[in-house]
Parts: C-alpha cells; structure tokens; sequence
C-alpha cells in the first residue's frame, strides 16, 4: 500500500513507519519538526523511521494538499498533533491551531488529492474523569484543554466521513510508553528523577493505562491496512491501569536506583485514572496488547540509561 504518515518523526510515529516499511508498504513520512526534543532523539527517531521525510506544517492547507496530491496516497495516517496536556493549559491556542485547525486542513487537503481513507490518532484525553474500563459509547468529558482539542478534531473527522463520505478510523491510545518517548512523559521524568538522585514527583493517587508504543504502532498499521468503511473510534490501550506509583518502582528496579517518592496533588485538568476498555480494538481490528507493562517499563528504562549516558539527560 501507498501510505503518508504525518508526524512520521515522533515518538508512535518513527515507530509506525519502521513497522509499516517492514511489513513491505511504500511509506511516505511528513512532519514540521517543531515539537522540542533533544537533537540526539530527534535523529535517532528519524534513523528507525527509515524513511524519507517531508518537511510539512499542517497549518498550511495548500502545502499538505501539494504534497498528498503528489504522492497519491491510498491511506493518510495522521499522527502529526501538539501532545502534551500541560502544555495546553498553557498555550491553547496554538493546541487549537494544530489539533483542531490542522485536521480541517487534513480532512481538505485529502479532498484535494482524492485520499478517501484516514487513521487518525486521538487520545484517551477525550474521556475525562471516569471510573473502571472505559468503553468509546462513553460520554466525552474532557477536563483539559490538550482533551477538548482531541474531541473537536474527532467532530471534524466524523462530519466529513458523513458529508464527504470519507473512511475514518479514529484510535484513542492510552498512555503510550516505550523507547524514544518525550521528555515531558512520566515515564522519561520518573527516570531522570531516579538517576538524579532526587525524589519522585507522583500525583497522588494517579493510576494510568500504560501501553506499549509497539502495540500501538501495530494497532494504527492495523487500522491502515484494513478495509474497513465507514466511521469508527476504537480504543487502544493495555486493559490493565497501574498506579504511576507502580510505574516508578518498576523503573527503579531497571535502573537499579533507590526509590523515593513525593506526592503533590493532581492538577484539576488531569483525570486521576485511565482504564481502557478494549473489547472493540479486539473485534474490528482483531488487534490486542501483547507487551507486558513490565516487559514495556523494563524496555524504556535500558534505553534511557543506555542514551542519557551518552548523550545526557
């Protein structure tokens, strides 16, 4: 197959284009480079990615629109967002202009070009607070900002496969983790903290639904693969949450470190636990989880220590 990844260099996306392009398809890979993170994980994403690179903004409509024209895609893969809900409680506008905006200016660009079928990356954010395994006929509650962003460009994704009779798979992953992650995750946090020597910063009470980034690299190659019509939001996520608590013991156990934990409160646009249900990824996709959450944490923490002691943190 002939697919375009946008947000090709990120951290699920330098990992779904390597998969892709071992699974034998032609992957094109678009991104704009601006989300800060050092330049050795830059470069080391972009090294696993394999494939060429565009340099694309997707604030601009008639650029995303040349470049799909050019490259006649049968699948879009959009992954290319503004992550991070803190960072949205503090700069929402330019969140909207990328995650809202920028899907208008994808769903565009692909009618432009005659694209008719896209996968979609939106976040488990979209729920809000809630409790047990959360199915996608729940209600949309976002408590965030970073949330809202998602549900707005899921409504756009939804309207055009109703009026432009587009196929749209939307995934909601849930706390994604593994090699080559974002300094601003727990996950990297919670380590440099425990190699530092320093305390643990934990939300109190703070449970999350940690998956692997190759499970969710395999669901989004899955959901582009498939032939699937229609309209359709699944969730991707483990099924099993774990306290972060839990997550920064583990990682001390890898990083062979002492854990000191201090708790501060949760902040108010954070749930305090996310827990997936994942009964649909299992009959639409025929997708399931395969990494453990100790396989995943004992994975990130050997790349961390092995990077940073390299390069730094």
């Amino acid at each position: 197959m002939r697919i375009v990844v946008t947000g090709s260099n990120g951290f699920i996306g330098c990992h779904l284009t390597a998969l892709l392009k071992a699974r034998g398809h032609s992957v094109w890979g678009l991104d704009a480079d601006v989300v800060p993170v050092p330049a050795w994980l830059r470069k080391e994403r972009s090294v696993l990615s394999g494939v060429a690179t565009t340099k694309c903004d997707i604030t601009n409509v008639d650029s995303l629109a040349g470049i799909l024209t050019s490259i006649a895609p049968e699948v879009v893969v959009h992954l290319a967002a503004r992550p991070g809900v803190m960072g949205a409680e503090v700069d929402p506008s330019s969140y909207e202009a990328v995650n809202v905006s920028g899907v208008a200016n994808l769903i565009d660009a692909c009618n432009r070009a005659a694209v008719r079928r896209i996968v979609h990356a939106s976040s488990s954010s979209v729920y809000g607070p809630a409790i047990g395994a959360i199915a996608e006929t729940a209600e949309l509650r976002p408590i965030g900002y970073y949330g809202k962003t998602k549900v707005m460009g899921e409504g756009l994704l939804k309207a055009a496969a109703g009026s432009r009779g587009m196929d749209v798979i939307v995934l909601r992953p849930f706390s994604v983790i593994g090699s080559r992650g974002r300094p601003d995750m727990a996950p990297w946090r919670f380590a440099d903290d425990l190699l530092s020597n320093r305390a643990v910063s934990i939300h109190e009470g703070a449970g999350r639904d940690f998956t692997s980034v190759h499970d969710v690299a395999n669901a989004f190659a899955v959901a582009a693969e498939s032939g699937i019509s229609g309209d359709h939001v699944v969730n991707i996520g483990a099924g099993e949450p774990r306290l972060a608590a839990e997550l920064a013991e583990r990682l001390a156990v890898v990083l062979r470190c002492t854990c000191v934990m201090r708790p501060k409160p949760l902040p108010s646009y954070m749930p305090v636990s996310t827990h997936a249900d994942i009964a649909k990824a299992s009959a639409l996709l025929g997708w399931s989880p395969k990494v453990k959450f100790v396989d995943a944490v004992a994975e990130f923490g050997e790349w961390f220590k092995t990077r940073t002691s390299v390069f730094g943190r």
